[in-house]
């Protein structure tokens, strides 16, 4: 049983930024994900890092900014220092799957 695991339904808010590490090259893709509860709504910005395979899955599915996306991963928590000695902290997801949400086309529609 996993007991990190996490899903995501939003939109791509920035360009992919494709990267160069040790392991080879991987991806991370800015996401806005909306709750709502009553009539007040949030909006969460995610980082979401995509290695190996699912660094393909990029390319395959075109992602661009303003595209509807799932991703399915783990949430990680990561901690820095910046060059003025201060701690940053931040919380991103390491993408197991993404998949891009495609609109019916009004010709293929059939009612």
């Amino acid at each position: 049983m996993r007991t990190n695991e996490i899903r995501l339904v939003g939109n791509v808010v920035k360009e992919p930024m494709v990267r160069e590490g040790a392991n080879g090259k991987f991806a991370i893709v800015r996401m806005a994900v909306n709750s709502r509860r009553g009539d007040k709504e949030d909006t969460l910005y995610i980082d979401v890092k995509l290695f190996g395979p699912v660094f393909n899955d990029l390319t395959y599915y075109e992602i661009d900014k303003g595209d509807r996306v799932q991703v399915d991963g783990r949430l990680v928590e990561e901690e820095w220092t910046k060059d003025d000695g201060s701690k940053i902290r931040n919380n991103s997801v390491i993408a197991n799957s993404l998949v891009k949400f495609f609109k019916k086309s009004k010709e293929s529609a059939s009612f």
